[in-house]
């Protein structure tokens, strides 16, 4: 992460820069999870620092009035706007590894698996993406936690 310092009306501003990825095929692979029964798993194939955008969340579009006609929202996320949503984004329908591979991050369920949580997931402009949110080793995989409501069936 990079640090920009302005220079404004005799203060000083400082922001923080966001790394980006841009060939996310030449820092992540998708392969068999670690996890047990969790298929397919999302591994750094290089270090990635901490705050690295790691790319946006892909998907078919969803309209508001249409989420209950999907029969598997495994891989829906709601895109917000004034505190309401306003689409959905169904990575499910992108399912090719090397086009979207941020659709096989995992989600961390038990205390174990919290504690390795390495990315996040968040919202600008109606789209959503991955960033890390500590540095991730070479060959580490990638868990994200989507918090307890998704693991009630």
């Amino acid at each position: 992460m990079g640090v920009l310092f302005i220079y404004l009306n005799n203060l000083i501003v400082i922001i923080k820069v966001m790394k980006y990825i841009k060939n996310i095929e030449d820092y992540l692979e998708v392969k068999k999870s670690k996890i047990l029964n969790a298929g397919k798993g999302v591994f750094a194939k290089k270090k990635i620092a901490n705050n690295t955008r790691l790319g946006e969340y892909k998907g078919k579009i969803i309209g508001i009035n249409k989420l209950n006609d999907l029969k598997d929202t495994t891989y829906v996320f709601t895109v917000m706007k004034n505190g309401k949503p306003i689409k959905f984004i169904n990575g499910k329908t992108f399912k090719n590894p090397k086009k979207n591979p941020l659709i096989f991050i995992n989600g961390a369920k038990t205390t174990k698996q919290k504690k390795q949580v390495n990315v996040e997931s968040y919202q600008y402009k109606q789209k959503i993406y991955y960033k890390s949110n500590k540095t991730i080793n070479l060959g580490e995989e990638l868990l994200v936690d989507y918090g307890d409501d998704y693991w009630i069936d």
